[in-house]
């Protein structure tokens, strides 16, 4: 009557390839959430070696960090498109050692975070500058920035020298 049918039918197959390929899919998907998450962990360590340079700056001109002459308002940061050079090789006053340093990071500051904007706040009371730095999140597109929730952000304190 009938022959015993030996070998895969098409159906088979086509169900087989099916299950692969969900199963393909769902490792893509781990893949690229793998890799936002990779960009975020490499933002926020970006940001904290950021305030940490900021803060070393201080360190480094503290006459004019301990008169909270280093505050930076939000969108107050100097639009430059290079580094400055000024006081790389010749002497300069505290001043323009500390628009110097101002000039420079936010040049780091915005070749470093995507739409990152920064507020250093000085409070005279303490004795403290606060570093806030904000950059777009790369998970929810839709919120960035220091004004908006959402937005990625790190906070940093740090006590002023004294003179």
């Amino acid at each position: 009557m009938f022959k015993n049918n030996q070998g895969f039918t098409l159906m088979e197959i086509l169900v087989a390839l099916l299950i692969v390929s969900i199963g393909l899919l769902g490792v893509a998907s781990l893949q690229m959430r793998g890799q936002q998450i990779t960009f975020v962990s490499y933002y926020r360590s970006q940001a904290t070696f950021l305030a940490d340079d900021i803060m070393d700056r201080m360190q480094v001109n503290f006459q004019q960090a301990a008169e909270g002459a280093y505050g930076l308002n939000l969108n107050t940061c100097p639009n430059v498109d290079n580094l400055s050079t000024a006081c790389d090789t010749s002497s300069c006053t505290t001043d323009a050692l500390k628009d110097y340093d101002l000039n420079n990071w936010c040049f780091l500051l915005r070749n470093t975070l995507p739409e990152a904007e920064a507020i250093i706040e000085w409070n005279p009371v303490i004795n403290e500058y606060t570093v806030r730095i904000c950059w777009k999140n790369i998970l929810d597109t839709s919120k960035t920035g220091c004004d908006i929730d959402g937005s990625e952000e790190q906070v940093w304190h740090h006590i002023a020298p004294q003179i």
